[in-house]
């Protein structure tokens, strides 16, 4: 065989092993990426969770910034947890849950090899939707006994709905306060989806998830508080032993 024949023979074959390994390379990283997604995916889940926690089990007798006691933390997501609570619920009231939401819609975008897109966009929704959520939040009508000492609102809602409804009055007279409740509304929301990442069909879906995790957590709720109503059973008595007759009554029964 003529030696151009082989060399280009050997050319062809280092090319397409060559090939073969960019592609084999090129799988190999994207497994990696998916792996490494799912991951951060998980460990976001992780810190809203905790972070949800810790606003759960906020008590404001806890040690932080603005109360000095020697007490032991009750937060179940410990110091830092008592720390980071006290500042969202006493700034936002209860749009201080919107850091944990975001953080566990952002958990599911990576999860699901969806990404995140601008993270810019992200923050910049979750820094404005804070303050907005606090004060539409702050707008809407609370029971007495609200379990935040700021308000539903925090420090930051009333403020700044109250600054909203007075530069709308001034402008539209009576009718400002109705505008400006709309504007704060519409303006919240908005953020609150700039700042997730979700699209209303993955807010749907959310929402079907967190029904049936509700439902299930009910029934096991009932099912355990019947367990602990149903009153303990008395052991069963020894089985009774056959009685025997007596010795006059075998002799009288021989004779």
């Amino acid at each position: 065989m003529p030696r151009a024949a082989l060399t280009d023979d050997s050319r062809s074959t280092a090319r397409s092993a060559g090939g073969g390994g960019r592609f084999a390379s090129a799988a190999v990283r994207a497994v990696l990426r998916r792996r490494v997604m799912e991951l951060c995916g998980l460990l976001v889940a992780l810190l809203g969770v905790a972070l949800l926690v810790a606003l759960g089990s906020h008590n404001p007798a806890d040690p932080s910034l603005n109360t000095a006691t020697d007490r032991p933390v009750g937060n179940l997501a410990g110091p830092a947890g008592a720390v980071i609570s006290d500042i969202l619920l006493q700034g936002f009231g209860f749009a201080g849950a919107l850091p944990g939401v975001a953080l566990l819609a952002w958990a599911f975008r990576l999860a699901t090899h969806r990404g995140l897109g601008s993270m810019a966009a992200r923050l910049g929704g979750l820094v404005v939707g804070l303050p907005l959520a606090a004060a539409a939040v702050s707008l809407l009508p609370m029971p007495a006994g609200v379990p935040v000492e700021a308000g539903p609102g925090g420090a930051i809602g009333p403020v700044l709905a109250g600054a909203a409804v007075d530069g709308m009055s001034a402008v539209l007279g009576p009718l400002g306060a109705l505008v400006a409740h709309g504007v704060i509304a519409v303006a919240a929301v908005g953020a609150v989806f700039i700042a997730c990442g979700l699209t209303v069909g993955e807010w749907r879906g959310a929402g079907r998830a967190a029904v049936g995790a509700g439902q299930v957590a009910v029934v096991a709720a009932r099912s355990g508080a019947a367990v602990l109503r149903r009153p303990a059973s008395e052991p069963d008595p020894p089985p009774a032993r056959p009685q025997r007759p007596g010795l006059f009554a075998r002799l009288s029964g021989r004779v």
